[in-house]
């Protein structure tokens, strides 16, 4: 129990990595996304410093229990005055960029398709002034171009994003058949376009998403280095 729980962090964490370039609806009042999110109802699980593009910021985790990631997010668009957002691929991501600093909220549905879902918000990012950057022992077995990187030095993890023209599933098989070649085993079948490596102590997460906008492919991994 404590590894699945430990895996869909993990998730969390990766998508918010995959998508955090994908946001299409910005906000228009000055409160925080974990405000916002705490006075939903949110029950805070998960809170860290984190990275982004060579920026400090948080990241922090909210459970709700009773409501779907649609429910959720026409809640919140209500709340912030915003158009009902679309679900795709079963999350929607929500965005504002505010006095040179960028806020960022995730809602994704459980992993069990009970009634929980779960929302990330990632806090007090810089603008556009950030650049991505592939983290040292982070295998490089994306395809496409970088988008978005970061690294929490407390957990010791690092997550990446690209973007490529490849099929969601060749994206997919060529990251994780680069992975097997230089050492690393499969630890679980590849379920929702994503897969688990290991290697030594160190995991990883790929992950692969079809964005129905533009016919392309956005790939995330979240690499983790173990206890030393």
């Amino acid at each position: 129990m404590k590894t699945k729980r430990l895996r869909w962090r993990w998730a969390i964490i990766l998508l918010v990595a995959a998508l955090a370039a994908r946001a299409d609806f910005f906000w228009r009042i000055p409160a925080t996304a974990s405000s916002v999110l705490k006075g939903l109802g949110g029950n805070k699980t998960y809170a860290t410093e984190v990275n982004v593009n060579g920026v400090d910021g948080s990241l922090t985790v909210f459970s709700f229990v009773g409501t779907s990631v649609r429910d959720l997010s026409e809640r919140v668009a209500a709340k912030l005055k915003l158009s009902p957002p679309q679900p795709a691929s079963g999350a929607v991501m929500l965005s504002r960029e505010q006095n040179g600093r960028r806020e960022m909220v995730l809602v994704l549905p459980s992993p069990d398709g009970s009634d929980r879902c779960s929302a990330v918000a990632v806090e007090g990012l810089g603008g556009e002034t950030g650049t991505p950057s592939w983290p040292d022992r982070v295998p490089q077995v994306l395809p496409g171009e970088l988008r978005f990187s970061a690294r929490c030095e407390q957990t010791r993890c690092s997550f990446v994003s690209t973007e490529c023209a490849e099929p969601q599933a060749s994206a997919l098989a060529q990251a994780a058949n680069e992975l097997v070649a230089s050492g690393w085993k499969a630890a679980s079948p590849v379920n929702n376009g994503c897969a688990i490596f290991t290697s030594g102590k160190k995991q990883c997460i790929i992950s692969a998403f079809a964005d129905g906008r533009n016919g392309r492919t956005v790939m995330g991994l979240l690499h983790r280095e173990g206890a030393n």
